[in-house]
């Protein structure tokens, strides 16, 4: 749409840095965090606490895509999809929960004494869910994350039909450069 743009509002400060990589450039123009956020929503006499009923409803997000908030989110999504589309590979995935474990699993992977195949680390303690301009406790925040995802009917991100057919349009106006097609995979 002209002049249209995209803000990412989360709990990560870090995502303020990540958004200046060249890479990115086109994707992401505004990064605000939730407590940025509050106060302008507030300020437009918009209360977040209260359910906003949408015009069109939050349908297209797979569960695995919903999950990634909490630790534990992104390893199962991508365990979900290589089960789906390479049934063959077994996913041993282990999880750091805050710097302080993903500088031990890296030390270990270092050493040859990993036990997984699939590292997920999280610098917040319990994934973005905990982080540093979050408005609520992480445990609310991973349940409702948690209760938001249960209500998906696409349970894994490659089987996403609709998500599919975004990149297909959209990829080529957006030059990402770590943009890659997509496998399809039948339902």
């Amino acid at each position: 749409e002209p002049g249209a743009r995209v803000v990412f509002i989360g709990p990560c400060i870090s995502k303020k840095s990540e958004a200046k990589r060249p890479e990115l450039a086109d994707a992401v123009e505004v990064v605000l965090t939730f407590e940025e956020a509050l106060p302008m929503l507030k300020a437009a006499g918009l209360d977040p606490a209260s359910r906003i009923d949408l015009a069109v409803p939050v349908e297209d997000a797979s569960f695995g895509g919903r999950a990634y908030a909490y630790i534990g989110g992104v390893s199962g999504a991508i365990e979900k999809t290589i089960n789906r589309l390479y049934p063959e590979l077994e996913v041993r995935a282990v999880q750091g929960n805050g710097i302080g474990e993903c500088n031990k699993l890296l030390k270990m992977a270092e050493r040859g004494e990993l036990e997984g195949n699939f590292m997920e680390g999280m610098a917040c303690p319990g994934g973005c869910v905990g982080g540093p301009a979050n408005l609520v406790k992480t445990d609310y925040g991973r349940e409702s994350v948690r209760a938001f995802a249960e209500q998906s009917k696409v349970r894994d991100a490659s089987s996403n039909l609709l998500a599919i057919q975004f990149f297909e349009e959209l990829a080529p106006r957006v030059k990402l450069t770590s943009a890659k097609k997509p496998k399809r995979v039948s339902a």
